[in-house]
């Protein structure tokens, strides 16, 4: 395997991140790679996460049983989820509904985070062509869905998902 998975989704995170700079979106204070499924990761606190979702076989996007396998040569690819985890409102302790004005913010800010990391990613991949790309030249790659996740509890999340060929 040419590329080594962990330094790609290191580099993944940095850009991210980066992109939301640009967009002036600020994001919280915790960045890091972690292990793990991003539907099973623990939601512990506000904070911007890359893990590996899975390994695959064949072309990134494609559907493995359309895609034919030439006999001794196996391309892998893998998966990896952006995942943007920030508080809302929930219900307080003596059982009080949030307000409709903190869940209203809690959507704006979670629908502002999907745009702005599905564009992120969209422009990682658009760059890997030129110098400094993420992947570098001609590797195959696609960019997934975005999708929110929760709340749950006071935790809401948007999950991003982007595959890339390891030759």
């Amino acid at each position: 395997m040419a590329a080594d998975p962990f330094a790609l989704a290191t580099d993944l995170l940095a850009r991210v991140v980066a992109y939301f700079a640009t967009q002036a979106v600020a994001l919280p204070a915790s960045h890091y790679v972690t292990a793990g499924d991003s539907r099973t990761i623990a939601y512990d606190g506000e904070s911007v996460m890359v893990n590996l979702d899975f390994v695959g076989e064949g072309q990134p996007g494609m559907e493995r049983s359309t895609t034919p396998v030439q006999i001794g040569f196996t391309q892998r690819y893998v998966q990896y989820a952006v995942t943007i985890l920030r508080i809302c409102a929930s219900m307080s302790d003596d059982g009080t509904p949030p307000t409709a004005t903190a869940l209203q913010a809690d959507a704006q800010a979670n629908i502002r985070d999907a745009l702005v990391l599905h564009e992120a990613l969209e422009d990682i991949r658009a760059k890997c062509n030129a110098p400094g790309g993420w992947v570098g030249v001609n590797m195959p790659m696609t960019v997934g869905r975005t999708s929110p996740v929760g709340p749950a509890g006071t935790m809401m999340a948007v999950v991003g998902s982007i595959q890339v060929g390891l030759l």
